[in-house]
């Protein structure tokens, strides 16, 4: 996916900061050795709550909107989300074009 930051764009970095004298020639091996030990499909697109089709915001309390999880998993489900959150039962709404319904 396109927003993921691309493994030689962290590596080009680290050698900037090395070059830099930010850090050290040692510390720059570790940062390639960590970001290349790093599989491809170890990486998941997270769908925040704002853009989730379980997350409800309705009603208006004293402290505004009431937002939480209309999902029901075995986690608790239904709790108080805030928009940034997420979790691993996201799904995004609008289906597979990743455009969020509002």
């Amino acid at each position: 996916m396109s927003e993921y930051i691309k493994k030689t764009s962290i590596i080009g970095h680290a050698h900037k900061l090395q070059f830099g004298r930010i850090l050290t020639e040692r510390e720059v091996e570790v940062v390639e050795m960590v970001v290349n030990s790093v599989s491809d499909d170890a990486v998941v697109e997270v769908v925040r709550c704002r853009d989730c089709k379980w997350w409800v915001r309705e009603g208006n309390d004293s402290y505004g909107y009431a937002m939480f999880c209309d999902h029901d998993c075995s986690l608790g489900g239904q709790g108080i989300k805030k928009p940034e959150d997420y979790c691993s039962y996201g799904e995004r709404k609008g289906g597979s074009d990743g455009a969020a319904d509002n």
